[in-house]
């Protein structure tokens, strides 16, 4: 297990590599646009007021801005979240020949698409950012919180995505069940909807889901509002953490000697 750990500092610690292919990333995404990762805002912008006003506002009539913040916060989060393990099915596929031709360490390439993607994120960041003005946000110590939270978000996401990373090359089924995941994921989440909203009778399911619970602990925060399912979601993310990075030892101490023959 240290060993293992020990490959993620090592490649963390190789920042000029990831630093400089995560930019460059984002320069040849954007090269011919003239406002670059602020067409991500623009459609999350489009698609937030969408959801607001045309999907699910007659359930927020006396707190619409408030929805929007909510629906901008998590919509934008997860869009990131998303983006990460979907990309983390085509890591090793990509970067095939630097893997073959070269004696890289291969969670190296995580935090390149990391950085690619935090990037993104943050453009989507100042739109929330916006949102929280207009809806009258009180910015309060509890803002620190959420940075916890996305720290917490961020070491899910490095190990989940080094799982999908290798079962991906060995079980090509991996990559369509993940899409289908997301999908059901993001509705069976309050990301448009709120928990409120729930049968008093099924609200005990949403316990049993993940990824509420490790975005609770940074949306909630940012919406002032902890409390005790704050905390509960706390702990859960804890215990999320620890057995997300049990799965990613195992995967890769079984599969990783069989990368190279896949690849």
């Amino acid at each position: 297990m240290f060993k293992f750990l020990n490959q993620f500092k090592i490649c963390l610690l190789d920042y000029q590599y990831w630093l400089h292919f995560g930019l460059l990333n984002i320069k040849i995404k954007y090269r011919n646009s003239a406002i670059g990762p602020f067409w991500n805002t623009i459609s999350q912008t489009i698609l937030i007021l969408a959801i607001s006003f045309g999907y699910a506002s007659y359930l927020v009539k006396d707190d619409l801005v408030n929805y929007i913040y909510y629906v901008s916060i998590s919509l934008i989060t997860w869009q990131f979240v998303a983006n990460c393990i979907n990309e983390s099915t085509l890591i090793l596929e990509n970067k095939k020949n630097l893997i073959l031709e070269n004696d890289l360490i291969d969670k190296i390439f995580i935090y390149e698409i990391l950085l690619t993607n935090i990037i993104i994120y943050l453009h989507g960041l100042f739109l929330i950012l916006v949102i929280g003005i207009i809806a009258n946000v009180q910015v309060n110590i509890y803002f620190l919180l959420s940075l916890f939270g996305f720290f917490l978000i961020l070491i899910n996401l490095i190990f989940l995505m080094n799982l999908i990373m290798i079962l991906s090359v060995i079980f090509t089924d991996i990559k369509k069940i993940v899409e289908n995941l997301l999908v059901i994921a993001f509705f069976s989440t309050p990301i448009i909807w709120k928990e409120e909203l729930l049968n008093s009778k099924f609200n005990f399911l949403l316990n049993f889901n993940p990824c509420y619970h490790l975005l609770n602990i940074f949306r909630q925060p940012l919406l002032n509002k902890i409390d005790k399912q704050y905390f509960i979601s706390l702990i859960i993310s804890f215990l999320i953490t620890i057995i997300i990075i049990i799965f990613s030892y195992y995967v890769d101490r079984k599969y990783k000697k069989y990368v190279r023959l896949y690849l």
